[in-house]
């Protein structure tokens, strides 16, 4: 009977100390945005992914497929990012001077910068 009242005791000690310890708590101090908490989980990212759809993408085919998520109503629904998976680089991928990526100059002739622009400017975002 000593040992269950023993336990019993020191359970009772481990709940009392344990509910007095303040939780912890994480500080925003990066500016992140604050959301509504429904007690649902969060919203995932949404988007489009060019290894899912082409694999080897064009420009061409980006454009068209970001114009097509602003047009169908699809980048008002949160689906508002692109993802430029693999596939864009050339056959020699690294640039000699600085060891970067490139894009491929036939795949991409106006360059990932220009198709980030044009992304851009449709309230697309780009991965």
């Amino acid at each position: 009977m000593a040992r269950p009242r023993r336990t019993a005791v020191v359970l009772g000690a481990v709940v009392l100390v344990g509910s007095a310890v303040p939780a912890a708590h994480a500080a925003d101090d990066q500016g992140a945005p604050q959301y509504y908490d429904s007690g649902l989980a969060s919203t995932p990212y949404m988007g489009w992914n060019t290894y899912y759809g082409l694999g080897a993408p064009t420009e061409d085919q980006v454009r068209k497929v970001a114009d097509h998520l602003v047009s169908s109503g699809l980048r008002d629904s949160g689906y508002n990012i692109v993802w430029l998976d693999g596939g864009w680089q050339a056959d020699q991928p690294r640039d000699p001077q600085t060891g970067r990526l490139v894009a491929n100059p036939t795949r991409f002739p106006s360059g990932i910068p220009a198709l980030v622009t044009y992304l851009h400017k449709r309230g697309l975002k780009v991965g």
